[in-house]
């Protein structure tokens, strides 16, 4: 019997957390569907299945201007609904707010394919109400993701924003992200001679933008205590000369180290003793499970959304706090945009081995309720329930 044809819409796959997820998605979705990769543009930073097939409906220029992306979404629409028509697609599962725009706005002008929509991310901030990009992005939002068929938040709190800022009541299935534990560990344990990890170590991977704040963390980091400590930062983006800057005005260049891209980050990470996000917002940091599933402690902002859901689970309805230093049961949480806070969060990593020990040893129980053997099953669920769906429906 053919399997049945799905198609993952996203904007390329370079390095990111929603990117990580497709690409780890793609390697265990294949054993039961026909996957189609869809991309708008030809950037590849993760390994892909072998005979994957890939197509691109853009033409792949990431300098256009938001207000230009926007106007193109008709257009890349109707490249959607013809190659779903030509290939025989059975659903569509679109990751990140242009592709969903693109999903849902095609399944508004008749795509017989089902639309499922995986919303990452904290809209009300990625979309400020003060500036025209927010403006036109909010309209998006509230006018073209009640076409969805299905809306799947990775977090509780990204799907209440979604029903309380825009009053989308459809269907909703929060579904954890996705990491191999099995494949980390493999990864973590490989060799590394570029960096001197006999200095305490911090570690943070997440790409130079905005959103992430890395100059909190460099701020920060400039007031710990125990000046013989280092940073590593990995990833790459459109800040980072500015964050280099920041280094540089601070004196730090010795114990801050850039590590660019690493298409292994997981044995930086396990060999550091604490892992720090910084960011303003999230929709589910990946890179918080992948730390606990290396074993390191972690800190992060209280940010919304999905740290306060991973690192204390038995809050009911995740609330950040405003102030102070928070030591939940799998990590710290600190406030967003506090770099004394953070700087003491770091100081306490540092003075107490016993705290330090307390977090590795439960990093792996909370690490395995994100394993792909887990929440693979959640995906293939939903996936054949909308495709039954659309059989009966056709």
């Amino acid at each position: 019997m053919p399997k049945r044809r799905i198609a993952i819409l996203i904007n390329t796959l370079q390095a990111g957390g929603a990117e990580r997820t497709v690409a780890n998605l793609l390697h265990h979705l294949k054993n039961q569907y026909e996957t189609h990769l869809l991309l708008f543009s030809n950037e590849v930073d993760y390994e892909l299945p072998e005979g994957q097939i890939v197509r691109f409906l853009d033409d792949g220029n990431n300098t256009r201007r938001d207000a230009v992306n926007i106007l193109k979404i008709p257009v890349i629409s109707r490249r959607l609904i013809r190659y779903c028509e030509q290939n025989e697609i059975g659903l569509v599962l679109s990751f990140l707010p242009r592709p969903n725009f693109v999903a849902c706005y095609a399944k508004k002008k008749g795509l017989r394919a089902r639309v499922l929509i995986s919303e990452r991310i904290y809209t009300p901030q990625w979309y400020r109400e003060d500036t025209l990009r927010g403006k036109l992005g909010r309209l998006l939002v509230s006018r073209l993701y009640p076409h969805a068929d299905a809306i799947l938040p990775n977090s509780e709190g990204t799907k209440k924003a979604l029903q309380d800022h825009y009053g989308i009541r459809g269907k909703y299935n929060v579904v954890k992200n996705l990491i191999s534990v099995k494949a980390i560990h493999r990864m973590k344990v490989e060799l590394v001679d570029d960096i001197d990890f006999s200095r305490f170590t911090f570690v943070c991977v997440a790409g130079f933008r905005e959103q992430k704040d890395h100059r909190i963390l460099i701020d920060a980091f400039a007031k710990v205590r125990d000046k013989n400590t280092q940073l590593l930062l990995i990833g790459k983006g459109a800040l980072l000369e500015k964050i280099r800057s920041q280094v540089a005005s601070l004196n730090l260049q010795e114990r801050v180290l850039f590590l660019g891209h690493q298409s292994n980050p997981f044995k930086y990470v396990a060999r550091a003793d604490c892992f720090v996000l910084p960011s303003d917002f999230e929709g589910f940091p990946n890179v918080l499970i992948e730390a606990l599933a290396c074993g390191t402690p972690v800190i992060s902002t209280d940010c919304l959304t999905g740290p306060r859901e991973l690192l204390s689970p038995s809050d009911e309805m995740p609330v950040p706090r405003t102030t102070g230093i928070e030591h939940c049961k799998y990590g710290i949480l600190v406030p967003v945009k506090e770099t004394n806070t953070m700087a003491a969060a770091m100081n306490d990593m540092i003075d107490d081995i016993a705290l330090r020990e307390r977090f590795r040893a439960v990093s792996a129980e909370r690490a395995a309720e994100y394993d792909h053997t887990i929440v693979i099953k959640e995906f293939n669920s939903i996936i054949d329930e909308q495709l039954m769906d659309g059989v009966s429906e056709g």
